[in-house]
């Protein structure tokens, strides 16, 4: 007895490192199963446990069952409703009492008849059944003990068998506990990768958006803004008009044809407001995704705020010209061309906008004359003045020294005086 107990506390100070190790619950209740067989007269050893439903027990741990019990018992769960206080199988009746249940012999039980068929091959008589209680009583299972014929087990052993439950109760506790925390562990880890996976989302989208203000800052027209999302966002991007005419097509980098034969892909479509209010579609066939999503929102906006643009410098360019051929038809224009057309040339409109817009710069250029315009929309027109003509004096005679006045009269004579004429 003393060598089967120097056995056991063997085995039970391995129990504590193979906790920390992360064994596995059927590995450390086997390792207490283990334990049990060195008391005397014990054959086997199993530890069976409440079911998630709380109403069946489960074979988790056992150590010298034969395959064929060990397959009977994991397809065949416990019922607790298979037994009372007083009959059925003991581990059924150690976990309804909550005590410890002891049968000598198993065959002199009625209510255990359709197990006996199962018992008989195993080779055991009794069965000892403790209870698996946790600190704050609440039962997890029961330990049971298959005992040899004429086996007896006296206090001092049963007190042994309900310390060995007590310990498995403790490394379920234990275990439970370890792998709670791993799987919350396992849980924070995959959230903190899901959070920097869109933090790099983030960072690469919000590069994307940076180069296409970039693209709308210089007045790059529609088709470059849609293309740089669309190598961005790796999707496909079309910007159709009112009447459904394309203003912009953009594919995917990796998708020269389309991305609509994607199954993965999802088309989002959304409504804009062009120059004059007029409805534009954008249409946006990428991966799904929140932050995608959110980008798209993006692209809708900076699109829009370039189709206004393109639509006021459309309109800036117009008025020029009216006002431009306007002045060329007026009277002015006709006393003072060179003046007219000197403007004219100075204030020369770009060509109207096309329905791609690829003249991104005439917006500047255009608002700089409307200013120069403004300021001098009224003004009359100058021009060189002609000379004035200045009356000539006629000149004296050549016989009398006289000349004709300005009114017909004669000229008025110098005076004389002592000295002589002056």
């Amino acid at each position: 007895m003393a060598t089967r107990s120097a056995g056991s506390i063997g085995d039970l100070a391995t129990l504590g490192f193979a906790v920390a190790e992360g064994a596995s619950t059927h590995k450390v209740l086997s390792r207490v199963a283990r334990a049990a067989v060195d008391l005397p007269g014990v054959l086997y050893g199993s530890v069976y446990l409440l079911a998630v439903d709380g109403h069946t027990l489960e074979l988790r741990g056992w150590h010298g069952l034969t395959a064929d019990y060990l397959k009977v018992m994991r397809d065949m769960p416990l019922d607790l409703a298979s037994g009372t206080a007083a009959s059925g199988p003991p581990n059924v009746r150690a976990v309804l009492t909550a005590t410890t249940i002891l049968v000598r012999d198993v065959f002199a039980e009625p209510e255990l008849m359709p197990w006996l068929t199962v018992f008989r091959p195993q080779g055991f008589r009794g069965i000892a059944a403790v209870p698996v209680v946790d600190a704050a009583g609440t039962v997890l299972g029961s330990l049971t003990a298959y005992l040899a014929d004429g086996a007896q087990l006296g206090a001092t052993d049963l007190a042994t068998l309900e310390d060995l439950g007590q310990l498995a109760a403790a490394a379920t506790v234990l275990v439970r506990s370890r792998d709670a925390a791993r799987a919350t562990v396992d849980a924070l880890r995959g959230e903190l990768a899901l959070a920097h996976a869109r933090l790099d989302d983030l960072r690469r989208l919000g590069a994307v958006h940076h180069s296409a203000l970039r693209l709308a800052t210089a007045e790059s027209g529609i088709q470059p803004i849609a293309q740089a999302f669309a190598d961005g966002l790796d999707a496909t991007l079309t910007v159709t008009g009112a009447e459904g005419e394309p203003l912009a097509v953009a594919h995917r980098p990796r998708r020269p044809d389309s991305a609509a034969d994607d199954p993965a892909a999802a088309v989002v479509v959304r409504q804009l407001r062009g120059g004059a209010d007029l409805p534009v579609t954008l249409q946006v066939s990428c991966s799904p995704g929140e932050v995608t999503q959110w980008s798209v929102d993006g692209a809708a906006l900076i699109i829009e705020q370039e189709l206004r643009r393109l639509d006021r410098d459309a309109d800036i360019g117009s008025r020029l010209t009216k006002d431009l051929v306007a002045d060329l038809l007026s009277p002015a224009a006709m006393r003072h061309p060179d003046a007219v057309f000197g403007r004219a040339g100075r204030a020369r409109p770009p060509p109207a906008p096309t329905a791609r817009h690829r003249h991104g710069r005439a917006g500047r250029r255009l608002g700089r004359q409307a200013g120069r315009r403004c300021g001098r929309r009224h003004e009359r027109p100058r021009g060189p003045r002609p000379a004035r003509r200045r009356a000539a004096h006629p000149r004296p005679g050549p016989a009398s020294g006289r000349g004709i006045g300005r009114h017909g009269g004669r000229a008025a004579q110098p005076r004389v005086s002592g000295l002589g004429r002056t």
